[in-house]
C-alpha cells in the first residue's frame, strides 16, 4: 500500500494539484473549498442603530436618565453579542473592514455593559463622582481617535459608512467632553448626534439587506 508522500497528488480537474492550487488562489476559497457564507454587516448596523438609538434617547434625555439601566441588558445583547457575530462573519466572508468595525464595536458595548453593571458604583465611592467622570470622559475621548482612524479607510468604502463614522466621532468627542468637563449641554448635544448616527446606520443595514435581497440596488449606498 503506498504511503502518502507516495501517492498522487490530488488535482483539482486542471493541471495544477490541489495543495498547489490552494497555496497559489486563496482568494478561490469560497464556495470553492468551503461554503461561501452571506457577510455579517447588515446585522452589525441593525444592532449597532438599535443599541446606539436607545443610549443616545438617554444621552439627550428624550428619557429620564433614571432609565439608563435599560440600556445594559441592550448592550449585551444586540451591542455585544449581534455586533460581534455580525463583525466574525464578515471576517469569514472576507471583509476585513466590516469585521475590525465590528468586533470593535462590539467589545465597546461589552465593556460599556459591563462598567454600568458592575463598576461604576464602585468607582465612584473609590474616586468620586468627578474622577469617575474624568475616567470614562477619557474612555470615550480614546474611542473618538479609534473612530477617527477608521474613517481613513470608509473614505474607500462609501460615502454613507464615512458619514457614519464622522457621526461618530463627533458623538464620542461631545460624550467625552460631557464627561470630563460635567457638561450637560455636551451630553445633549451627544445624544442628539447618536440620533443621526443611528439613522444613517438603521438606512444602511436597510439599504445593504434590500440591494442583496432583489440582487440589484433598491436604495444606494455611496
Amino acid at each position: 500500500m503506498p504511503t502518502i508522500a507516495q501517492s498522487q497528488p490530488v488535482t483539482n480537474g486542471h493541471d495544477e494539484s490541489l495543495d498547489h492550487y490552494v497555496l497559489t488562489a486563496p482568494e478561490h476559497g469560497a464556495g470553492y473549498f468551503y461554503a461561501q457564507t452571506a457577510p455579517g454587516t447588515a446585522l452589525t448596523l441593525f444592532a449597532f442603530a438599535i443599541t446606539l438609538g436607545l443610549l443616545s434617547m438617554v444621552n439627550s434625555e428624550i428619557l429620564s436618565l433614571a432609565a439608563l439601566p435599560v440600556v445594559v441588558p441592550v448592550a449585551f445583547t444586540l451591542g455585544g453579542t449581534a455586533i460581534f457575530v455580525g463583525g466574525l462573519w464578515d471576517f469569514r466572508a472576507g471583509n476585513m473592514f466590516g469585521g475590525i468595525v465590528g468586533v470593535t464595536y462590539a467589545m465597546f458595548y461589552f465593556s460599556f455593559a459591563l462598567m454600568l453593571q458592575f463598576f461604576a458604583a464602585p468607582l465612584v465611592t473609590a474616586a468620586g463622582a468627578g474622577g469617575f467622570g474624568d475616567a470614562l470622559g477619557a474612555y470615550l475621548l480614546i474611542w473618538a481617535l479609534v473612530t477617527a482612524a477608521l474613517c481613513v479607510s470608509a473614505v474607500f468604502v462609501g460615502k454613507m459608512v464615512l458619514a457614519a463614522l464622522v457621526v461618530l466621532t463627533a458623538v464620542f468627542l461631545a460624550l467625552g467632553f460631557a464627561n470630563t468637563g460635567g457638561s450637560t449641554d455636551l451630553g445633549h448635544i451627544g445624544g442628539y448626534l447618536g440620533l443621526l448616527d443611528a439613522a444613517i446606520a438603521l438606512y444602511l443595514a436597510t439599504a445593504i439587506l434590500a440591494n442583496t435581497t432583489a440582487a440589484r440596488e433598491i436604495l444606494p449606498i455611496r
